[in-house]
């Protein structure tokens, strides 16, 4: 045997004594490793059982046959320590991060020191105010940043919630006046869910807590809820400040609350006229204001009360006929009398005229009074030499009239444009009753008007009394020389002395 050889196996043997001796390191008396023994008498240890030889076994303590070692360290991972916690990876619930102790708060596998959520709350650790305690909501009573969960002071009065007889409200002096065990700090008498010390009105269930008036009193037993200084009972708008109580339309709801003042049927937020009654809302000059409460209805800048034509816009007031009715919205009949004069219709007036005979006749004496200006009346008598024929038509008014204002009476005849000349035994005539007052004909006070100047158009024909009367009427006889027919339009009356 040479020297080499001498070497090799006493390096051998050396080597198995050192496995030989690791290997009963790992063992017991009452467990003891396994062993192989070959047929050359050389001893094999396998403390782990796992088949691979101690002094071959990355983990000679933990069975790993397949001796993985992901970190390539040369110790198997089933026993490498990556955090020396004295817990091996495999079984380290934080394995890259020192934790003996292996706490983990909420069960979840992961320990505590290596867990963004320790009470797996759904709020990170970083940010919980009660990190090992479960508290989703957070919530934190007393505001110190310690959640009501993991407080024991959640008041903070000094009392631990353990015996503090009211645990959210600070009450260090702990004052129970009815000795229910609760303390009057959170006392709730009413049961509302409200304790008395922020209750508004301890005394009357008001979960709600309404105030309408601000005044610290809740509605619920305050007998002034507005504060407008009229009792609730009887107060025609209770919720809604109105000493005054005004209630237009007299329905008992005050008008600060009432939808419908004027009680038109129209609510007041679309009423063109909320205050005064107006159901059809008519507004002629479209400003938006209703003529009931307009002053200016045809918005022409003249005010209503002395417009002369209030729904019709004429900011000239231009009145030709001077009757006092402006020319915009002045019917032709009103027109037919000429300047200065105005038609005595109905019902101020009634028209009549003379009896039909065989020798006169009048038509259609209601046209005197009526408004179509086309229509008129018409009178007919025959030729009379002794003048013992005539025909009348007038107007008997339902006002007697003062002596002084001017009468006339408007006429006509087809295709002639008649002058004084022309009209002898013609008459215009006042009346008291059925009895003649004054008169003119031509050739005595009767005056001429014309309101054309082309054939057929009419003439106005009067005078003025001194007397006063109650009727006007034309009169016509048969005189030779004379008319014969006569239409008549209208009976009038001057606007001013």
């Amino acid at each position: 045997m040479n020297a080499m050889s001498v070497n090799f196996h006493f390096i051998r043997l050396l080597m198995a004594l050192s496995v030989l001796t690791l290997s009963l390191a790992g063992c017991s008396a009452d467990d003891p490793a396994p062993v192989t023994s070959t047929a050359s008498g050389t001893v094999i240890l396998d403390t782990d059982g796992d088949g691979v030889p101690n002094f071959r076994d990355n983990c000679p303590t933990v069975a790993n046959p397949d001796q993985k070692d992901s970190n390539g360290n040369g110790i198997g991972d089933a026993c490498d320590d990556t955090d020396k916690d004295g817990v091996v990876d495999a079984k380290d619930n934080c394995p890259t991060v020192a934790n003996p102790n292996q706490l983990d708060s909420d069960g979840d596998g992961i320990g505590n020191a290596c867990d963004t959520d320790d009470d797996n709350d759904g709020v990170p650790d970083v940010s919980d105010n009660c990190p090992l305690v479960a508290n989703p909501d957070q919530k934190d009573s007393n505001g110190n940043g310690i959640g009501d969960a993991c407080e024991t002071d959640t008041d903070g009065d000094g009392v631990p919630n353990t015996i503090d007889n009211c645990p959210s409200i600070p009450n260090a002096d702990q004052a129970d006046f009815n000795h229910d065990g609760i303390g009057d700090a959170c006392e709730d008498s009413d049961k509302d869910g409200v304790v008395d010390a922020r209750d508004n009105c301890p005394l009357v269930a008001n979960a709600d807590q309404l105030d309408t008036d601000g005044d610290g009193i809740g509605n619920a037993c305050d007998t002034d809820d507005d504060n407008d200084g009229v009792p609730d009972a009887s107060d025609n708008c209770p919720l809604t400040y109105n000493p005054d109580q005004k209630d237009s339309n007299g329905d008992g709801i005050g008008d600060a609350c009432s939808t419908d003042r004027d009680g038109d049927g129209v609510p007041d937020v679309s009423d063109n006229c909320p205050t005064t009654y107006n159901p059809d809302q008519l507004d002629t000059d479209g400003d938006g204001i209703g003529n009931a409460c307009d002053t200016d209805d045809d918005n022409d800048g003249v005010p209503d009360v002395s417009d002369n034509c209030p729904l019709v816009a004429n900011p000239d007031q231009a009145d030709a006929d001077g009757n006092g009715i402006g020319d915009a919205c002045d019917a032709p009949v009103n027109a037919i009398c000429g300047a200065g004069f105005r038609p005595l219709l109905a019902p101020d007036a009634t028209a009549f005229s003379s009896p039909a005979t065989l020798l006169s006749s009048v038509t259609n004496d209601g046209a005197l009074t009526d408004t179509d200006a086309t229509n008129v009346a018409t009178m007919n008598v025959l030729l009379d030499p002794l003048n013992l024929v005539t025909a009348y038509t007038g107007v008997n008014l339902a006002t007697a009239q003062g002596a002084g204002p001017a009468v006339g009476i408007v006429v006509s005849q087809p295709s002639t444009l008649l002058s004084l000349g022309l009209l002898t035994g013609v008459t215009v005539e006042t009346l008291s009753g059925t009895t003649v007052r004054e008169s003119a004909t031509n050739s005595s006070l009767l005056t001429l008007t014309a309101l054309g100047l082309s054939p057929g158009d009419p003439v106005r024909i009067g005078f003025t009394p001194t007397l006063p009367f109650d009727g006007v009427r034309v009169r016509i006889g048969g005189v030779l020389g004379a008319l014969t027919t006569l239409d008549v339009h209208a009976a009038c009356v001057a606007t001013s002395p």
